[in-house]
């Protein structure tokens, strides 16, 4: 089961701005503006993958396809499975067991098996999401998985708590609940989910605290600190391992329209000591994400360019409603 977190703010969101009374890392996540979907009347939107297959020849694959409503909001993501192909394993007598172990022998291919994973969002009348349902298969074993999250709203529009759960089965349910003060921020939330997890041995991960800064911009939410542009919009988010080290970065530019352009993450993960002083020695890696978007402000290619090279381009269709 994948477990989804969803937050109240701004969570290193690259969309344009979207009613704050929303989840918008879903939105962040799902890479679309409900109000330039509902505005330019899209109907459903494809995402292909663009593969080279040599210097001269490249083909798209197809990733996923999403319908919205007539609200601009996904109901419906579909993304197809494809055969399994095996890879060359003529290095593999140079690796170690470990490596082995973990070494792919077949990655996913270009020809559709057929099959096909669901992910279904609904929607009160309030627009406000509050079920997401996901499908998945696996043509491997012959199984099929289910996974839920349910959010609940108070009387003001407050998301109260979400319950992330497999199946029908309430006993495997999960738990956020959000505290507000006065003034209908969140000032804390508990975490279930942190007491079975592997954060159990962090004695803050049950009870993650707020802050905010003197625009009402969450400043640190228990784990991550952000700052903003000028426009309140967020431009770095520091992801925190522990007390005081940094992990990873990520960081937000932005175009004149709003639009997040380019997202640079920034990892810090690769740490050695150095025999002197053993002092740690941070090694960063950084992974730049281009967005173009067309005369509608709707995203048309995103590439992924990690030290100079390119390796992922995606680009996207859109159908209207005439």
């Amino acid at each position: 089961m994948r477990i989804i977190v969803v937050s109240l703010f701004f969570f290193a969101s690259c969309t344009a701005k979207v009613n704050s009374k929303y989840t918008i890392d879903h939105f962040d996540e799902q890479d679309y503006n409900p109000e330039m979907i509902k505005k330019n009347k899209v109907i459903s939107r494809s995402l292909f993958e663009i593969i080279y297959l040599n210097d001269s020849y490249t083909t798209k694959k197809l990733k996923s396809i999403s319908y919205f409503n007539d609200e601009g909001f996904c109901s419906l993501k579909v993304i197809p499975q494809y055969y399994k192909v095996k890879v060359d394993t003529s290095e593999f007598d140079k690796l170690s067991a470990l490596e082995k172990l973990f070494r792919a022998r077949e990655v996913e291919g270009n020809i559709p098996n057929g099959l096909f994973d669901s992910t279904f969002y609904l929607f009160n009348e309030k627009g406000q999401l509050i079920k997401i349902d996901e499908n998945k298969t696996n043509s491997l074993i012959n199984s099929y998985t289910y996974s839920s999250i349910e959010l609940k709203y108070d009387k003001s529009n407050k998301l109260i708590s979400l319950c992330t759960g497999s199946g029908n089965s309430e006993i495997l349910c999960t738990y956020t609940r959000y505290n507000y003060d006065k003034n209908g921020k969140v000032e804390s939330l508990i975490d279930s989910f942190a007491e079975v997890s592997f954060l159990r041995n962090n004695p803050g991960a049950r009870l993650r605290k707020f802050l905010y800064d003197v625009n009402g911009n969450v400043e640190f939410d228990g784990f991550n600190h952000y700052l903003y542009d000028d426009h309140n919009r967020i431009s770095k988010k520091y992801i925190i391992s522990d007390s005081v080290n940094i992990e990873n970065m990520v960081e937000n530019l932005y175009d004149s329209k709003g639009n997040c352009v380019k997202r640079n993450y920034i990892d810090a993960g690769n740490i050695d000591y150095d025999d002197l002083n053993k002092k740690r020695i941070f090694h960063y890696d950084t992974i730049s994400v281009y967005k173009i978007y067309n005369e509608e402000n709707l995203l048309i290619e995103k590439k992924e360019i990690s030290k100079t090279q390119l390796q992922n381009l995606y680009k996207f269709d859109y159908t209207y409603k005439k």
